[in-house]
Parts: structure tokens; sequence; C-alpha cells
């Protein structure tokens, strides 16, 4: 994988989130007040998405933090990158099948 696009998809998915705070897909939506549109979906942003961290969980001894001359590692170690980027992961692939479901509502009382 290009590191470029593993620094940029990194940097997109763990940029002002919880790292640590994040155990399940629910944990991304607790602040939501009212239910969330996914009509307008940048659905092929979602879908690269997806293929790097389907790669990344393809690589778990791949050293994340060396992207970012380590400035990461201050805050979190590779395993607590690994284990978010499950979870990131899955809330990729939960937004995309309600997507291609022409479910557009992530309904904040239902998660």
């Amino acid at each position: 994988m290009e590191e470029k696009k593993l620094e940029t998809a990194i940097h997109n998915a763990i940029f002002n989130k919880d790292v640590k705070g994040i155990k399940k897909i629910k944990d991304f939506y607790k602040d939501a007040l009212e239910d969330i549109d996914l009509s307008n979906l940048k659905i092929d942003y979602i879908e690269d998405q997806k293929v790097v961290f389907e790669w990344i969980l393809e690589n778990p001894d791949y050293n994340f933090n060396a992207l970012f001359d380590g400035y990461f590692s201050q805050f979190y170690t590779n395993q607590e990158l690994y284990d978010y980027f499950k979870v990131y992961t899955k809330k990729l692939i939960f937004m995309l099948e309600k997507y291609n479901k022409k479910d557009y509502l992530i309904k904040v009382s239902e998660l």
C-alpha cells in the first residue's frame, strides 16, 4: 500500500477522535443528538477508505506510528491504533451497507 495513501487515510480516521475510547460502532455517534443522514455520503471516498483499512487489518504488524514520524506514539501505541482501526473498518462497512440498501438514516435511538 502506498505510504501517502495510508498516511492520509489514517490521519482522516483519527483526527479529533477519541481513539482509546471508541470500542464499538455506536461510540462514533455518542454525541449525536439526531439521526444521521447518509444520503449525501461521498460513497467513493468511503469505499476507498474501506480498501485502505482492510489492507491495514491484514497487516497488523505494520508500524502505523512511523508514518507520522512517531508523533502519534506519544498518544497511542501501535496496538491501540490497530484496535481502533478494526472498529473504524466496521463503521465503514456499516455505512456502506446502509447506503447500498438505500437506508440513508443511522437512527441514534437504535445504536
